[in-house]
């Protein structure tokens, strides 16, 4: 931890993953979480400047041809994507990761060795290394910054929240 906050690697190493670090995700693991930004779209840019221009799909990994896979997706060796599966956009999957039947993972990181059962879905979330999401469970990393808000109308994507709860001067 620093001053800005939480280190991304005080709560998960990307340098932990070796496919990961293979591309340089690693990279992260000192800077603090608040100054990242869009983690997952970090990762991705990291893995994909990595990458040059081989193959995003790794040669020993499984993709059903039932399953949707977008282009800009990285699929690390020995993943297997089950039918009726997507992958959508910007979205990296670590080696030896199991994706089941029919779930769907979008701008999302899943660490090497985890699993997605069966209709899992993984939306703009980072997933560690050797992690099990359960049959049906949906995860998201939402912007809930107007939670608390009294006058949720001073928020906007481009303008930060000014509500004293929020700033601190109430």
């Amino acid at each position: 931890m620093n001053a800005s906050g939480p280190l991304l690697g005080d709560v998960m190493r990307l340098g932990d993953d070796t496919f990961l670090k293979e591309w340089g995700a690693d990279a992260l693991d000192g800077k603090p979480i608040a100054a990242i930004g869009d983690l997952s779209g970090a990762i991705y840019d990291l893995v994909c400047a990595g990458l040059g221009d081989r193959r995003r799909i790794h040669p020993s990994a499984y993709v059903s041809p039932l399953a949707n896979v977008c282009d800009d997706v990285v699929i690390g060796p020995g993943a297997v994507i089950h039918e009726y599966s997507t992958v959508r956009a910007r979205t990296v999957i670590s080696q030896n990761v199991q994706v089941g039947y029919g779930c769907e993972v979008s701008r999302s990181v899943i660490g090497q060795n985890s699993e997605l059962a069966h209709r899992a879905t993984v939306c703009c979330s980072v997933i560690g290394r050797g992690s099990y999401f359960a049959v049906g469970l949906v995860t998201a990393c939402c912007l809930l910054s107007a939670v608390c808000c009294p006058t949720p109308t001073c928020c906007t994507p481009r303008s930060p929240c000014t509500s004293p709860c929020r700033t601190g001067s109430a």
